[in-house]
């Protein structure tokens, strides 16, 4: 077994290293590449996945999905398109960074249900010591205060808002119990029932 006080900071020096370079990244408006730190952080993680202290414990487990090398390939991609120059309308690079997303978020599901949690949804929650109906029931008050006031300045932007639970259905697993799921539903009919809305 090994030692827990080096998992614990193997992990924590990773992860503010991990920070220092994505900010350092942001500032200067480069992506930098996070493989190394985050190979470093998903062999802490595994290593913390099975020590005595339940705060370590549950961060371990998280970043077995978050640091594992399929999710962190997609995230530094996802990491470089955004800090390059955006893309020419209709050159594709939209959708390019939709399937991504979708992509991210699917293999954070699977990678969540092979540690025995019913999504990644789940595992976040699991992890910050979160109750999903108290999530959830938050999210929907947090929306019910801002719905009028979004929809209203989406409409003075001319954005168009209408298809956004497109994206969110794709994702979304059918059971009442996934987070994503669960949020879309709640929201689509108060979201549908604004016509002033663009579609």
């Amino acid at each position: 077994m090994p030692d827990q006080a080096a998992s614990e900071r193997a992990y924590v020096d990773g992860f503010f290293q991990r920070q220092l370079l994505l900010w350092e990244g942001y500032s200067e408006g480069v992506a930098r590449d996070l493989g190394g730190v985050d190979a470093i952080l998903y062999d802490a993680s595994r290593s913390l996945s099975t020590v005595e202290s339940d705060l370590f414990r549950r961060i371990g487990l998280r970043g077995r999905v978050d640091y594992h090398p399929t999710v962190g390939a997609l995230r530094n991609q996802l990491e470089r398109r955004s800090a390059s120059k955006p893309e020419p309308p209709g050159s594709g690079g939209l959708a390019a960074t939709e399937a991504d997303v979708l992509e991210l978020m699917g293999r954070r599901n699977e990678l969540a249900r092979q540690l025995g949690f019913d999504s990644y949804g789940h595992l976040a929650l699991w992890s910050e010591r979160l109750d999903f109906d108290r999530v959830v029931r938050y999210v929907t008050e947090v929306r019910d205060s801002v719905l009028v006031e979004a929809s209203d300045l989406a409409a003075e932007e001319s954005l168009t808002l209408g298809t956004w639970f497109e994206g969110l259905d794709r994702i979304a697993g059918p059971a009442d119990d996934d987070v994503v799921g669960a949020c879309a539903r709640s929201w689509r009919p108060s979201w549908d029932s604004r016509s002033s809305l663009p579609s």
